[in-house]
């Protein structure tokens, strides 16, 4: 997407529908204007359009597109105008006043938005559109958990300087508003988080658990649009670290990085490991877990990073996690003070995100209109302003730093789940041996050709983690670990 310079001004045209669009004049040269009002409903209803928040968006796919369009038709009614929609192809319908397209991110700085919106998706280009958004003053929404996971701290400090906001909850859950109810949670200590953050995953899941093969699930996934055409952000669990640096920086802990969340995705589980995941009364999910129950106040931070990681979990059926179904997410959040809090709703596809954008839209509009471009009620990203439990920083306030030494593996122990596939006949003595070497004892084991299923005592993650290494050495073997929620 070209982001050239250029020598024009823009002048807008207003339209009673919430739209701003830019048109050239004749000869080239743009200019910034208002037609004069002729009598005192037109004085009045452009008095009216300069309280508008003005509104960019980059980016114009299936939640840009449906965004846009809620903003076209109700954008006066929420205070809001568009002003102009950065696009690769300005010819292509898209159903959009065409005075609003441009291919020129300079048109879109030359419209002067309060806000802008962006919804390119991936990092390298949506980062540097971030940062020149960022630079001109202007707050910024954004769905892109990956950008915020990999460059949130560097964008909040931006920000900082030029007196504008981020806000992003549609990047986590979309539809369920987890973040908004961590930043109330911001005078409590956010505990634990663990659940289902990746609604794409849980589709395929419960499509496997239907009957499906992966593939067959996979494709139906598509074609919902539940997953882009290139799924492995989401299947190997990449998508669900980032969302839940963003939910561990929202907690407190704004060091948080995707590498380090241990990590292990949904691409080796079969229809047979639902299917005998189901008759012990389980069902697999793919868990995001957030641990800080051994941080304690005053700690050396190098000692108490929180537990991260993401993998596939069984989950009683009975559970409130296991009732999820399709592309719903659902979180557990644990606060000291506030006890256990229970979200779940739609976390993919295009309506729910659209939703989410526009609810932040609608309060960063709110809040600057209330409170200005003032650079101290900026909040971090995750939502919440940058604090913590263990040291303060430069300006007084307490923050949670951790270091890539301070992040741990859990020193708990769990009851795991080990599922050994082959093709060849996978011997009894062999795995248990193989187990026992690791110091690991089992509560129960079912065995049959080529497969085998072992329910373990409770064990530490490292051991676990020396098992799977040892037990996947086999030629034709495949070796799934999966702790029990709960245990």
């Amino acid at each position: 997407m070209s982001a050239s310079i250029l020598t024009r001004e823009v002048v807008t045209s207003v339209s009673p529908a919430g739209v701003c669009p830019a048109r050239e004049r004749a000869g080239g040269s743009f200019e910034e204007s208002v037609s004069a009002p002729t009598d005192n409903r037109s004085a009045s209803s452009a008095s009216e359009l300069k309280k508008l928040t003005r509104v960019a968006l980059l980016g114009c796919g299936t939640v840009g597109s449906e965004v846009a369009r809620r903003l076209i038709q109700s954008g006066e009614r929420l205070g809001l105008i568009l002003t102009t929609v950065l696009v690769r192809d300005a010819g292509k319908d898209r159903g959009l006043p065409g005075g609003l397209l441009t291919t020129q991110f300079d048109d879109v700085i030359a419209s002067r938005p309060d806000i802008i919106i962006e919804l390119v998706g991936g990092v390298e280009a949506s980062y540097k559109l971030a940062k020149r958004s960022l630079e001109t003053g202007a707050s910024l929404v954004t769905a892109n958990k990956a950008l915020l996971a990999l460059h949130g701290d560097e964008l909040e400090l931006l920000a900082l300087k030029h007196g504008g906001t981020i806000a992003f909850e549609a990047s986590v859950c979309a539809g369920v508003p987890v973040i908004a109810a961590l930043r109330q949670l911001e005078g409590d200590r956010v505990v634990s988080i663990r659940g289902i953050v990746n609604g794409s995953c849980n589709f395929i899941l419960s499509k496997l658990a239907g009957g499906l093969s992966f593939d067959e699930a996979l494709a139906e996934a598509k074609a919902k649009g539940l997953v882009e055409p290139d799924p492995s952000a989401d299947i190997s669990g990449r998508d669900s670290a980032e969302k839940l640096c963003l939910l561990a920086r929202a907690s407190g802990y704004p060091d948080v990085r995707p590498e380090d969340v241990s990590v292990t995705g949904i691409e080796s589980i079969t229809a047979c490991d639902v299917r005998d995941a189901k008759r012990r009364g389980f069902a697999i999910k793919l868990i995001a877990e957030f641990d800080a129950s051994g941080c304690q106040d005053g700690e050396d931070p190098a000692h108490a990073g929180p537990t991260l990681r993401v993998g596939p979990v069984l989950v009683p059926v009975s559970s409130a996690l296991a009732q999820a179904s399709d592309e719903e997410n659902a979180l557990i959040v644990r606060a000291e003070l506030a006890g256990e809090l229970f979200f779940k709703g739609k976390g993919a596809g295009p309506g729910p995100t659209a939703s989410a954008v526009l609810g932040d839209l609608v309060r960063v509009a709110g809040q600057r209109r209330e409170q200005g471009r003032a650079a101290g009620d900026t909040p971090a990203p995750g939502g919440a302003s940058r604090r913590g439990k263990c040291t303060d920083d430069a300006d007084g306030d307490e923050v949670r730093h951790l270091s890539g030494e301070g992040l741990r593996t859990s020193a708990q122990t769990r009851t795991y789940c080990v599922r050994v596939s082959s093709t060849e006949p996978v011997l009894p003595e062999e795995v248990l041996g193989t187990l026992a070497s690791s110091g690991i004892t089992s509560r129960e084991a079912t065995f049959s050709r080529g497969r085998a299923w072992v329910q373990t005592h409770h064990i530490h993650e490292a051991q676990a983690s020396s098992a799977r290494d040892h037990l996947s050495t086999g030629r034709g073997r495949q070796t799934l670990l999966m702790p029990l929620l709960g245990t």
